[in-house]
């Protein structure tokens, strides 16, 4: 059993015409035998449309969820930031595994806005991994008196908020690395 290939005319625009209009008059060609086919290039403009665009949503995942700090009303699970970054983040990449599979050169713009599309999903959820801040009342209040503590500073002194007692004094924590 042979198989028939057919010949075609391709015009200087790309369009894809066969070379014997008899087929033209075959049912089972589609609905609009008359329609020419055309060859879709991943051209360098379309990798770097394509790339861009991920990086749009990744962009917009990330205002996304900077809005709802701004409200306060952060999920404790940002699936939707997630989803979308995931989802510019493939979209970004999509043209390099269609262009390697292709054999076919890849744009440089397009790379640079794939590398920062996966970067920024990458560092989201680097943050989000991070320990919270604890979101509860805070305990003392303004005038509240200051709790008893003892404390040992970098010299190694110990110091008693108990002996600050009727004195003013400036208490600073910093949380540092663990």
């Amino acid at each position: 059993m042979t198989k028939h290939r057919q010949k075609c005319d391709t015009t200087s625009d790309g369009w894809v015409f066969p070379s014997d209009r008899s087929d033209l008059l075959n049912p089972f060609r589609g609905a609009w035998p008359h329609t020419p086919q055309r060859s879709l290039a991943l051209t360098p403009d379309i990798q770097t449309l394509f790339s861009a665009v991920g990086m749009g949503v990744v962009v917009f995942g990330w205002l996304h969820y900077l809005s709802l700090i701004g409200k306060e009303k952060v999920p404790k699970h940002p699936q939707f930031s997630l989803s979308t970054m995931l989802a510019g983040s493939l979209l970004s990449i999509a043209p390099w595994m269609v262009a390697v599979a292709q054999k076919l050169p890849l744009s440089l713009l397009a790379v640079s806005f794939s590398v920062g599309a996966v970067g920024l999903a990458l560092f989201f959820v680097y943050l989000l991994r991070q320990a919270p801040l604890p979101d509860q009342p805070l305990r003392l209040q303004v005038n509240d008196r200051f709790p008893p503590l003892q404390i040992v500073d970098a010299n190694g002194q110990l110091h008693n908020t108990q002996d600050q007692q009727g004195q003013r004094f400036l208490f600073k924590f910093f949380r540092g690395h663990w």
